[in-house]
């Protein structure tokens, strides 16, 4: 079964998709860049974020950070929480940009409040452990709670730890 035989009931963004996963048609990362690409130039926000995402590991593309950052930025401003919270690990982990604890938390915290659970969670344990910012135990289980409404596991287990540290057993407050 030939897919393109009615290509025009296909937008880019689908076209990229296709060939991103190879369906109906052998994966080719090259053409699912080339079909993101054209989604991307006309504003969608997912064809920015996949874009970007293939330049940051440099798949049917040459790996490019900046074109990587240039893409995230679009789609977040467009209120894609995924690519809000791509754009803080980069600066969590200087990739591509320089190391900024800070900045990676604004970003996690914009994703954050868009709902992106991992964003959650990581914003959970910087508060947590203090990292670009005050430790701040109630502000961690409050985005560790968040987490774990979504089901993330390590932000229960790190819930239950803020508990257990706040705590003793019969729960009234530690002195």
């Amino acid at each position: 079964m030939n897919l393109f035989k009615h290509k025009n009931q296909f937008n880019d963004f689908d076209l990229g998709m296709i060939y991103f996963n190879g369906l109906g048609v052998e994966k080719d990362y090259k053409k699912a860049a080339q079909y993101f690409a054209k989604a991307a130039r006309k504003g969608h926000a997912q064809a920015q974020l996949n874009l970007a995402l293939m330049y940051q590991r440099g798949l049917g593309v040459e790996q490019n950070f900046h074109k990587a950052i240039e893409n995230l930025e679009l789609s977040s401003s467009q209120g894609n929480a995924d690519a809000t919270h791509n754009l803080g690990i980069l600066y969590y982990y200087g990739k591509g940009v320089e190391l900024d604890y800070k900045k990676a938390a604004q970003y996690f915290e914009k994703a954050a409040e868009l709902g992106q659970a991992e964003a959650q969670f990581t914003l959970g344990y910087m508060y947590l452990v203090g990292q670009g910012m005050e430790k701040d135990y109630i502000r961690a289980a409050y985005y560790f709670e968040k987490a774990a409404k979504q089901g993330h596991s390590d932000a229960k287990d790190n819930l239950e730890y803020i508990r257990e540290q706040l705590f003793v057993e019969d729960d009234s407050p530690k002195m």
